[in-house]
């Protein structure tokens, strides 16, 4: 039930902020330091340079860690991590995982809304020049709109990439809940616009 639960809160995150947020117990780093072990194991699940965060509750040394990636790394300040681990630490030593874990999850509650960068390509000067250009024109439009930049997607065989990219502007402006989305494929050098009147 807590390992459903928390899975559960990590996909929320995942749809309402568009980034990775995994969780790792473990009794054996298997000779790694903490931050070594949380680095090869997000780097492992997701592709390097993405953007997300992994919650490492290290029950060999009793040192836990979390690991920021892309644009976490530019907003999941230090103070901010310390703080949530120090919180979460007498409850992960009760034995009360579940809460200790949501409250470390919390820390994606603390990235910006409209620009979401999965592909990790975004400087934090060009984050915020895009997050105040976003809010400028939420403030002008009164509509939400934002923008999404994704390393590529995936595509079927029968699918066109630019009906594909559509498709999934739509999904993501959905789980986004924006009136308007941006999509922009880095890799595949695409776009598409969900949304649009």
């Amino acid at each position: 039930q807590d390992v459903r639960a928390l899975s559960n809160t990590a996909d929320a995150l995942a749809k309402k902020s568009a980034l990775h947020a995994a969780v790792v117990l473990t009794e054996d780093l298997d000779g790694a330091s903490p931050a070594q072990f949380a680095a090869q194991y997000y780097q492992e699940q997701y592709q390097k340079g993405s953007t997300g965060f992994l919650v490492l509750i290290n029950n060999e040394t009793g040192e836990d860690h979390v690991y920021t990636s892309g644009a976490c790394s530019l907003y999941l300040e230090d103070a901010a991590i310390d703080l949530a681990v120090a919180q979460a630490t007498p409850m992960l030593v009760e034995g009360k995982f579940r809460q200790g874990i949501e409250r470390l999850l919390e820390l994606g509650s603390l990235m910006p809304e409209l620009v979401y960068d999965s592909a990790g390509i975004l400087s934090r000067e060009q984050h915020d020049g895009f997050l105040a250009a976003a809010q400028e024109l939420n403030d002008k439009t009164k509509k939400r709109c934002g923008v999404l930049l994704v390393h590529s997607i995936e595509i079927s065989e029968e699918q066109e990439l630019q009906d594909a990219m559509r498709a999934y502007a739509d999904l993501q402006r959905e789980q986004l809940e924006m009136d308007r989305l941006l999509v922009v494929a880095v890799n595949d050098t695409c776009c598409a616009v969900s949304g649009t009147d």
